[in-house]
């Protein structure tokens, strides 16, 4: 997670829970580091800390409208977080490039695990391109292999692009998802 999400979540948490160790606990951040971030942004005058005895009671300047910025940050991250393949669906549309969800995205639409790993087809290299640069300038990331796209899935919402001439879909909702036959050959791609 990258440090700017990290500590908006930091913040957002500090609306809704009242300690460093329930902080900890729902942004999935170590102790130390929750203090170190509630530290600066009380400096900032954006959280109050409350000491009572080794407990500390933190409360966020509601009032504030840079802590109403990072509010809604933490917001829209936590949606891309949840539903990643949401976003780069709506963002390949207005592109034009024509794509299908396939593998763990595609099993995500059957019925399947949430997962932060989005994998698609598309049918040409520049479609390809347009879509690795539309991911990086979202703060996703692109990765080449399947071994790549697990050993990041812990951290990042990583993204695979399989380049196929011809992909048939079916639709699910408002979303392309690949037919069985497009989904074995891309993941044999893969």
């Amino acid at each position: 997670m990258y440090p700017i999400y990290r500590d908006a979540r930091i913040i957002s948490s500090a609306g809704i829970c009242r300690s460093i160790n329930e902080i900890s606990r729902v942004v999935n951040v170590p102790v130390a580091t929750v203090w170190r971030t509630i530290n600066e942004f009380e400096k900032k005058g954006m959280v109050f800390v409350k000491k009572e005895g080794k407990n500390a009671q933190i409360t966020i300047n509601s009032s504030d409208p840079a802590v109403q910025s990072i509010i809604k940050m933490a917001e829209d991250y936590q949606i891309k977080a949840m539903n990643p393949e949401r976003i780069i669906a709506s963002y390949f549309d207005n592109a034009g490039i024509n794509y299908v969800f396939i593998g763990p995205t595609r099993e995500k639409y059957a019925g399947g695990q949430m997962t932060n790993q989005v994998w698609m087809a598309v049918t040409r290299e520049k479609d390809a391109k347009i879509a690795r640069n539309i991911i990086k300038a979202n703060e996703f990331t692109p990765v080449s292999s399947v071994s790549e796209a697990v050993g990041d899935a812990t951290q990042k919402i990583v993204v695979k692009i399989v380049i196929m001439e011809d992909i048939k879909a079916i639709k699910t909702g408002a979303y392309r998802v690949a037919t069985e036959e497009t989904n074995q050959k891309a993941m044999r791609k893969a």
